[in-house]
């Protein structure tokens, strides 16, 4: 079974925003085969159908329909299947700092997150130009049933992060330093630091930067605001200095977010 921690840490990255989801993809194998492969990035494995041993260094688990499995990066791995039938499963890739595989009962919601994987994965091949934004909201809805079974979240001090974590989501607008953090907090600017990249594995200014840039996103394919418009609302005034943070950040510049949304 997982440990506490493992999963703490995967809710806590998501809702940080330090757990980025790539793609999400469906992959079939026929009855009594076996798969191997060295893993490009982490991945959740969601089993659909069948039974299958996942092997990985002197790790194995048990792959069925109930469980979700995470797999890290960077590592062999073994998929041997067990039943009669194929083995599917649905894979929801992503960037986050290695863990040790380890798996979590989901059997109670099950057929809920089956409906949600479902449409990721019809999302992940699709065209439409609010994709992105789609994706986002099917992905929130997924952690928030997984995160129904589990409850319990006891990790020291996470407390402060995740207080934090509230106050910047709603005033990301404002101007911000570490000192103003550790006064809201009442701790050492020294220790909000290390608490973020404890939690988050990012550090208070770039979860900043990744939060104002994901509503920069957003409003880039949701409205007709002028960029400099969408940067001033995101907390940079100097509208060229956002662009070019957000190109190096996301990728492209946004301009060329606008093109390749036309139907707003």
């Amino acid at each position: 079974m997982a440990n506490n921690n493992h999963i703490n840490m995967l809710f806590h990255a998501y809702q940080s925003g330090s757990l980025i989801v790539h793609s999400t993809i469906a992959v079939n194998i026929n009855a009594a085969k076996s798969l191997n492969y060295q893993t490009m990035t982490s991945a959740l494995m969601f089993p659909i159908k069948g039974e299958a041993t996942i092997q990985l260094d002197n790790q194995s688990l048990l792959a069925k329909p109930g469980k979700m499995i995470y797999i890290p990066y960077a590592t062999n791995i073994k998929i041997s299947v067990l039943s009669k039938e194929n083995f599917s499963y649905i894979n929801i890739f992503h960037q986050l700092i290695k863990r040790p595989l380890f798996e979590m009962e989901i059997s109670n919601i099950f057929d809920e997150a089956y409906k949600l994987l479902i449409e990721l994965v019809r999302l992940s091949k699709s065209t439409e130009s609010k994709k992105l934004l789609q994706e986002n909201i099917q992905t929130e809805k997924l952690f928030t049933l997984l995160q129904s079974q589990k409850k319990d979240l006891p990790i020291c001090d996470y407390t402060i992060v995740k207080d934090l974590i509230h106050y910047i989501n709603n005033h990301y607008h404002e101007d911000f330093n570490l000192e103003k953090l550790a006064t809201l907090a009442n701790v050492e600017k020294s220790k909000i630091s290390y608490l973020f990249k404890k939690y988050t594995d990012k550090r208070p200014i770039n979860y900043l930067i990744d939060y104002r840039l994901k509503i920069a996103l957003e409003l880039l394919e949701t409205t007709d605001l002028l960029i400099c418009e969408i940067a001033e609302r995101v907390g940079y005034k100097d509208h060229f200095y956002f662009s070019r943070l957000f190109k190096k950040h996301i990728g492209i510049c946004p301009s060329a977010v606008r093109l390749r949304s036309p139907n707003r």
